[in-house]
């Protein structure tokens, strides 16, 4: 081990008992206190961040025609959805538990049941909204063995406890890379289901229109498809008040539908699906991810 990643270890274990303890402290108060508190640090704490500048930007890409006015309010509200979804990880078992099932309204429940009926596998995406955890406890509604992809954090220490948090196994969070990508396969081939998040940049991707300009997109999720005849599932997640949340399964991609697409045809059907939400609700949406980050404003 290098001196310098001995340095980055060790500040990643002092990050991680940090965050461990923000972790506990919010474990112990009541769970719309707990997310309310992470709107107001959001609110605090976001814009004097870097990534509020990268934030400002997406916003002016994509939302043009927009006042700065309008950009700024969407922004303080995205930062307080940050913030709570943050702090709501200190109760995301509790969200899963009967108690709390509320909470959460499904809708559309009949069409992950119709695909869940069938042998075949298939596919669910959705993008970084709302509460954007929730959308794993939809593993919870079918007797389907599923597996979400995902990206860890750099910090293995935190990396760790997500995953106790989570309470999934290895084989249900699957992280994104080659050693990834042979899991997803496996699970498909299974005739499983795979979550994917597919909001965010992938610079192995492809470029797909994004709010009118070329973005980086995983491709992974339309070749899976196209080579295993996948029906794909979108999934939207939302938050209504507070800690309270919906999840709408929309009309499922039937194989069919698509067998005659390219993948970059159907990549621009996902991210139009994705602009179709967060321009009904762009507060909910993560905006401080570098999403196009070879335009500058």
């Amino acid at each position: 081990m290098t001196i310098i990643s001995m340095k980055k270890n060790i500040l990643y274990f002092f990050q991680a008992q940090i965050t461990y303890a923000f972790l506990f402290m919010f474990s112990l108060l009541p769970i719309n206190l707990t997310s309310y508190l992470g709107g107001i640090i959001g609110r605090a704490v976001g814009p004097l961040s870097k990534a509020h500048k990268i934030a400002q930007n997406n916003l002016i890409i994509a939302f043009p025609e927009m006042s700065p006015r309008e950009h700024k309010k969407i922004l303080a509200d995205s930062w307080d959805n940050f913030g709570r979804v943050m702090t709501e990880y200190a109760h995301l078992k509790k969200l899963s538990q009967e108690q709390e099932k509320d909470r959460i309204q499904i809708e559309g429940l009949e069409n992950l049941q119709y695909l869940s009926a069938n042998k075949e596998p298939f596919i669910i995406f959705f993008g970084h909204l709302g509460n954007w955890e929730i959308n794993g406890l939809s593993s919870m509604l079918t007797n389907k063995t599923s597996s979400i992809v995902y990206r860890p954090p750099n910090n293995h220490f935190i990396a760790q406890k997500l995953l106790q948090i989570r309470n999934l196994d290895q084989e249900t969070l699957i992280p994104k890379g080659n050693e990834g990508a042979i899991k997803a396969i496996k699970r498909i081939k299974e005739n499983g289901i795979l979550l994917m998040a597919i909001d965010q940049k992938m610079n192995n991707g492809l470029p797909i229109n994004f709010f009118g300009k070329e973005a980086m997109t995983g491709d992974a999720i339309a070749r899976i498809a196209l080579r295993y005849k996948c029906p794909i599932l979108p999934l939207r997640s939302q938050r209504l008040n507070g800690c309270n949340f919906k999840l709408t399964f929309e009309q499922p991609w039937l194989y069919d539908t698509y067998k005659k697409d390219n993948p970059e045809n159907i990549l621009l059907k996902i991210n139009k699906t994705l602009e179709r939400w967060i321009k009904d609700e762009p507060n909910q949406w993560l905006w401080f991810h570098n999403r196009w980050p070879k335009i500058n404003i």
